[in-house]
């Protein structure tokens, strides 16, 4: 594939009668070079206004041009210096940690907006910024899997997310294991939060620079 330089973002669209409904993004820090999975993410988005309505406007008109006209979709875009760059569609809600994360932040749950979409029903999804921000690093099976089995990181992630101070999502597949997140009033707040955690538990390394992927992440 061809490479796109500028910033990866993760767009998830609400569709309903080829309509646009409401939209959902999230900036990717880069990713693991040379591999190309995402290591980092934050949201709302840290673009400007008119960025953030041209992604939007993309993702929304790639999905009605190629026929999906009802339904959650996935779109992985790059804003470049020339605009907005379709990586790829995905026919189906954001996966892994995204739509805990919208849901936290939105009050919308996207599965049930696919339900209700599915059920011709037109899902209501407000607009409002958020009241917070979420940042989060990706964990891999190749670099994590001492922690994860690790029982003292467990319990001490459980008492983390007992206290609100984490937000931890695990998955089963091959190549995720899931995210660590953090929630703050700004990306400075995030970044300091989640690189104290990182170094805590040792998913900061010389092989995954989690102060590299996230330094990105400003106003």
């Amino acid at each position: 594939m061809e490479f796109y330089g500028g910033t990866e973002h993760d767009v998830d669209v609400v569709i309903y009668g080829n309509k646009l409904v409401g939209a959902f993004i999230s900036e990717n820090g880069p990713t693991n070079f040379p591999s190309f999975r995402e290591t980092s993410a934050t949201t709302p988005s840290l673009l400007p206004p008119d960025r953030q309505a041209q992604l939007i406007v993309a993702a929304f008109k790639c999905c009605v041009d190629i026929g999906l006209s009802d339904g959650i979709f996935n779109v992985e875009m790059k804003m470049t210096a020339s605009g907005p760059k379709l990586i790829e569609i995905n026919g189906r809600m954001g996966d892994a940690f995204l739509r805990k994360w919208v849901r936290r932040l939105y009050g919308v749950d996207l599965a049930m907006c696919a339900f209700m979409i599915s059920c011709d029903i037109k899902p209501f999804v407000p607009k409002f910024q958020p009241y917070e921000r979420l940042m989060g690093v990706m964990l891999l099976p190749s670099l994590h899997s001492h922690l994860v089995n690790d029982s003292h990181f467990r319990e001490r992630i459980k008492c983390l997310q007992d206290n609100g101070d984490v937000l931890f999502y695990m998955m089963q597949e091959d190549n995720l294991y899931g995210s660590l997140g953090v929630s703050g009033t700004d990306p400075d707040v995030c970044r300091e939060k989640l690189l104290a955690l990182c170094n805590e538990f040792g998913i900061e390394s010389d092989t995954y620079k989690v102060s590299n992927f996230v330094r990105y992440f400003r106003y």
